[in-house]
């Protein structure tokens, strides 16, 4: 079996370790099974995110011995939840009912223990000086610098950021491309674009001259590395989201403009079917707005 990494949540479990009632069903499963529910849901999920599914499908397998049980995914669950974040237990939460949902409907319909709380959820406030705080503080890492200003000034997610390669940014025009494909995932899982200021284009054009040194890299800002280098500050990634929007709407933007640079889910008659605005009708309401001169 292939090395998947650990959540490191149970160690595997004994013989010992089965269903607090023997009238409880159960069901065998291997890696094979998992391979074929992943070939089902394969086309509608980016790569990275198919497998990291597996991940938490082969995790979950491997601590319950590979059976699927009520009380073993129960307890398993309780202490995945008692490990991690609410939104992130979340997430795995459902990946694995759906696959139990898959294998056997009768014994999904029985794990209803781990199922998530409502998350209650209260917005951090930042501001601009929050943001120059963060610069500040990683003034000496020029790749940390690099994605702060362009999520600063593009207001894409970080999740949108850590996907970015070359392919994805025309430097000489100050465009990023959004994606939605087998290899970027968007929220709104529609492609769109967004830009970023002269002063940003100055700061990445410096940093692709030292980025991969020699190594080949595909993201520019991977994710590993840039949560490694993060992990301490109190300033995060998708903090910038928050000040460019805050931003715009200081500068007294377009409302409907900052929905589609932002890449919000477009629920407004106008914008979905009359306000029609191309990459070029965009840039330049953009420029308008964040005061960038030709």
């Amino acid at each position: 079996m292939g090395s998947w990494g650990s959540l490191a949540i149970l160690p595997a479990w004994g013989a010992g370790n089965s269903s607090s009632n023997l009238d409880e069903p159960t069901t065998d499963i291997n890696e094979s099974k998992i391979d074929e529910y992943i070939s089902t849901i394969s086309n509608k999920l980016c790569v990275r995110w198919v497998y990291e599914v597996k991940r938490f499908l082969i995790d979950y397998s491997t601590a319950c011995n590979f059976i699927i049980d009520v009380g073993l995914t129960n307890a398993y669950l309780t202490k995945l939840k008692a490990n991690h974040s609410l939104s992130y237990y979340s997430k795995i939460w459902f990946q694995i009912h759906k696959f139990i949902l898959y294998v056997n409907p009768e014994i999904a319909r029985k794990i209803s223990f781990g199922k998530p709380d409502k998350i209650n959820y209260e917005p951090v406030k930042i501001t601009d000086v929050d943001y120059q705080n963060a610069i500040n503080e990683f003034k000496h890492d020029l790749q940390i610098k690099t994605v702060l200003m362009i999520g600063y000034d593009s207001g894409i997610r970080a999740e949108e950021l850590m996907q970015l390669t070359m392919n994805d940014i025309d430097i000489v025009n100050r465009i990023i491309y959004v994606k939605y494909d087998k290899n970027h995932t968007t929220k709104t899982k529609k492609n769109r674009v967004t830009f970023f200021t002269k002063k940003t284009q100055k700061v990445l054009i410096e940093y692709l001259k030292h980025f991969n040194n020699q190594k080949k890299f595909n993201q520019l800002f991977g994710k590993s590395v840039i949560h490694r280098k993060m992990r301490k500050s109190s300033f995060k990634l998708k903090f910038t989201r928050k000040v460019f929007s805050s931003n715009w709407d200081k500068k007294l933007g377009p409302t409907s403009i900052k929905k589609l640079i932002m890449g919000h889910a477009v629920r407004d008659i106008d914008l979905s079917h009359y306000n029609y605005q191309d990459a070029n009708s965009l840039k330049q309401i953009y420029d308008k707005i964040m005061g960038v001169r030709n």
